[in-house]
């Protein structure tokens, strides 16, 4: 059985910068439409990284029912891949939190305006 790991991690590596890099040019748009349009990405963007972190516990979930199969995974090994998943849950936390802060003006704008 092969590890599914890498791959999916790659793959929430890649989707987390293309997020900072979006999560900045929200921070310093002024533009409304811009606004709206660049929140609504944000949100796509963090429940696609949600979905694939809850993969990548998956995978470890299976590794930990298959141990003898993934002999070559230590146990630091896997606790690096929790700590992975939990230092970037805690990253998209911090921008879900902020993206949807009803306190933050940008939020306000980017909820209230049509889309």
């Amino acid at each position: 059985m092969q590890d599914p790991y890498e791959a999916v991690k790659e793959e929430v590596v890649n989707s987390v910068n293309k997020l900072e890099a979006l999560y900045q040019k929200w921070k310093s748009t002024e533009d409304p439409t811009q606004l709206v349009r660049h929140h609504s990405k944000l949100l796509d963007s963090v429940r696609n990284i949600e979905g694939d972190l809850n993969d990548l516990g998956d995978a470890i979930k299976v590794v930990l029912a298959n141990r003898r199969k993934f002999e070559n995974l230590t146990d630091s090994m896997i606790d690096a891949r929790r700590q992975f998943i939990d230092n970037t849950r805690g990253r998209i936390r911090q921008i879900k939190e902020e993206i949807n802060n009803p306190q933050n003006s940008k939020s306000q704008a980017a909820m209230s305006s049509p889309k």
